[in-house]
């Protein structure tokens, strides 16, 4: 089945085609293709809904960014996890996990039009699943190790948008010169300026007098076993700040999807919703 979709961004109509996939990859999963001037290719975004879905409610949307350019890799499957823990049925939440073209580390590539994947996500992938299920407009995101930038970056910058956000194992600080040219920074940002923006130190450092004051909006979860750097030093910096967040740790949850940090990461997203109180 094809369609052609088109997103409002800016007074601009960006038109982007999403076709439904027959055959999803994940069994439970409803899988869509989408191309979009933002990124090259077929990209996939597959979704979770839950059960007993109805287009006579509507739910909130929790977005789940991948490690990796394909949805599942060496790090695991999150929307698996997902089925798995039965999380989508328990908070009663549409979840959505997109490809990407190239490794994603989030970022708008300003020579290469067709990587830009913030502009993806907020021109293409999140207009379509606003259009094509029953959204309440809450929106939530969760990444770990490099798609904490994204996750992080896109919930600072666009807080109308992105009601809470939970990093796991981020990554923090300035990749050195061999991490710029072989670990897919330089194709994703292009520019050392343009992932200066994302990084999460001038990140959380360019928010905190407006996250200072507000209610927290940001879990961090750190696993093991051991150093974790990148959640001490974004722990510390949010603490630096007197930024509201919370702190989760927890030794024995590996560097994976499937290590059992998902379901934390719902709970603190959920904990002030109704929907999200655990019988």
């Amino acid at each position: 089945m094809g369609s052609m979709s088109a997103a409002e961004t800016s007074g601009e109509r960006s038109p982007f085609t999403v076709f439904k996939d027959a055959s999803p990859a994940v069994s439970g999963t409803e899988s869509w293709s989408i191309v979009s001037p933002w990124q090259s290719g077929t990209n996939t975004v597959e979704i979770v809904v839950p059960s007993g879905f109805t287009r006579g409610r509507t739910y909130p949307v929790i977005y789940l960014l991948p490690v990796n350019a394909d949805i599942k890799g060496p790090w695991g499957h999150p929307l698996e996890e997902i089925l798995k823990h039965g999380l989508a049925d328990r908070y009663q939440a549409i979840c959505v996990t997109p490809s990407f073209a190239l490794l994603p580390w989030y970022g708008n590539n300003p020579d290469n039009p067709s990587a830009r994947q913030t502009d993806y996500l907020l021109k293409a992938v999140f207009p379509f699943v606003e259009s094509r299920y029953p959204v309440n407009g809450t929106n939530y995101l969760i990444g770990f190790s490099k798609s904490a930038i994204g996750a992080l970056g896109l919930a600072l910058e666009y807080p109308g948008k992105f009601a809470g956000v939970v990093v796991f194992e981020n990554w923090y600080g300035e990749p050195d010169s061999l991490q710029w040219e072989s670990w897919g920074f330089k194709e994703c940002h292009g520019k050392r300026e343009a992932y200066d923006f994302w990084d999460p130190g001038h990140l959380v450092t360019r928010h905190s007098s407006e996250l200072a004051g507000a209610p927290a909006r940001i879990t961090v979860i750190g696993g093991g076993p051991g150093p974790r750097p990148g959640v001490d030093q974004l722990m510390d910096l949010l603490r630096q700040k007197n930024i509201p967040h919370v702190e989760i740790w927890d030794r024995s949850m590996a560097h994976r999807w499937d290590s059992g940090w998902l379901p934390l990461a719902l709970a603190s997203l959920l904990r002030n919703d109704a929907r999200g109180q655990v019988p």
